[in-house]
């Protein structure tokens, strides 16, 4: 009976390699993640109005607007609205 060795360091056994641990995501793309989330729940709960959004999280504006940009992708379901931001529904 073959005995396993594994080594830790280079994720491989004696019968052969082992699959990789399952990447863990990392301190800064979960701060992302839930900034994203914190932005769009007041994005929704003010119709996009990002004066109102700003006001509710106690930031100005133009912080808001800059991690809007910053988040992208993350806030891809309001990436559709755009305009002044004072109108319901819009974000720019």
């Amino acid at each position: 009976m073959p005995t396993e060795l594994l080594c830790s360091d280079c994720l491989f056994t004696w019968q052969g390699v082992s699959p990789a641990p399952p990447a863990r995501p990392s301190l800064d793309d979960r701060l992302r993640e839930i900034e994203a989330e914190i932005i769009g729940s007041a994005l929704r709960a003010t119709g996009g109005n990002k004066s109102r959004a700003a006001s509710m999280l106690h930031i100005k504006r133009t912080t808001l607007t800059d991690r809007i940009h910053r988040l992208g992708e993350r806030l891809e379901p309001w990436a559709h609205l755009r305009g002044d931001g004072e109108g319901a529904g819009r974000i720019a």
